[in-house]
């Protein structure tokens, strides 16, 4: 037999958790199965009465997101049911959709209940969520740095890698505490070890700065590497510049050139300007392109890069 075989069979016999895998299966396409919603469903449905609250937190999700025509006010009543049977995410989801009018009305004040709710058992997400309300003001909650500071903080410690981000910014910027650096680069490292791209830009700038820590190009420049796997532009650029400079490693005229470009590609300005004066040199000993110059120039300058537009008026 095969593995869906077996769990097919299980499932059969009522095995609550062989119907969840089974659900999960057919959701994903999982275990040689074709993706088929209506059996994921029907089984996620004969899990959920016997009291599996991931799969009613699923139900609620698939309602809401993934059907032809979503239905709120059912996935609603499959959050409800997956909070009762004490999943978090579920009383997180409930807040979200109320608090966004996903196809119901909006209700911010039963929405920030949920929130509290979820946030109260640890939740990452409900964490952040109340920290960035008490930070923005945004919900009808008043704004109070201190708490936003202290929600992210709490998220942090439940390992929610935008709350050690968001943590972090409010360190480097004194919001809600005085600034502290090196306290928000350990922040930094941590979100970016959960694969946060913009959280291991941030490290590898101040790493690069000396900024809560001793200077550390090499440091520096694993987490723009990290980041630029994500295709993170101001790491890309970031990563470029080391290359080009043999900061942190031997000189990458080739890696540094290919960094701009994947940067420049993504919009970011400076890596345009940096790329158009790699090629009006000429790489890798090669004869400089004026024309591909130009036209990174041109692209940097129409984005407001002044020193693009001047270097653009000086190309033979």
């Amino acid at each position: 037999m095969t593995e869906i075989d077996t769990l097919t069979a299980a499932a059969e016999q009522g095995d609550v958790q062989a119907q969840y895998q089974l659900a999960h299966a057919y959701h994903l396409g999982w275990l040689g199965v074709a993706r088929d919603l209506a059996q994921a469903i029907h089984w996620y449905r004969a899990a959920s009465r016997g009291g599996h609250a991931d799969s009613a937190l699923q139900l609620g999700l698939i309602h809401l997101k993934e059907l032809p025509q979503p239905d709120a006010e059912q996935a609603l009543a499959w959050f409800e049911r997956s909070a009762a049977l004490g999943n978090h995410e579920a009383a997180f989801q409930i807040g979200r959709t109320l608090f966004n009018g996903d196809g119901v009305p909006k209700d911010l004040a039963t929405a920030l209940d949920w929130f509290v709710k979820a946030a109260r058992a640890g939740f990452g997400p409900a964490l952040h969520q109340l920290g960035m309300m008490a930070l923005t003001g945004d919900g009808g909650v008043r704004q109070n740095a201190e708490k936003a500071l202290d929600c992210f903080r709490r998220g942090a410690l439940a390992g929610h890698a935008q709350s050690e981000y968001d943590y972090a910014r409010c360190l480097l910027d004194g919001t809600g505490a005085p600034q502290d650096e090196a306290a928000a680069l350990i922040a930094l490292r941590a979100a970016a070890a959960k694969g946060h791209a913009l959280a291991a830009t941030l490290a590898g700038q101040l790493l690069l700065a000396g900024r809560g820590c001793l200077p550390d190009a090499v440091a520096a420049l694993a987490m723009f590497e990290q980041a630029a796997m994500r295709e993170e532009p101001t790491a890309l650029y970031q990563m470029g510049r080391l290359y080009e400079n043999g900061e942190g490693g031997a000189v990458d005229e080739l890696g540094a050139m290919m960094a701009y470009r994947r940067a420049a590609e993504r919009g970011h300005l400076d890596a345009m300007y940096a790329l158009a004066q790699m090629l009006a040199r000429g790489p890798l000993g090669q004869p400089p392109d004026l024309d591909g110059a130009a036209r990174w120039y041109a692209q940097a300058a129409l984005g407001g890069h002044a020193a693009a537009a001047t270097a653009m008026q000086s190309l033979p």
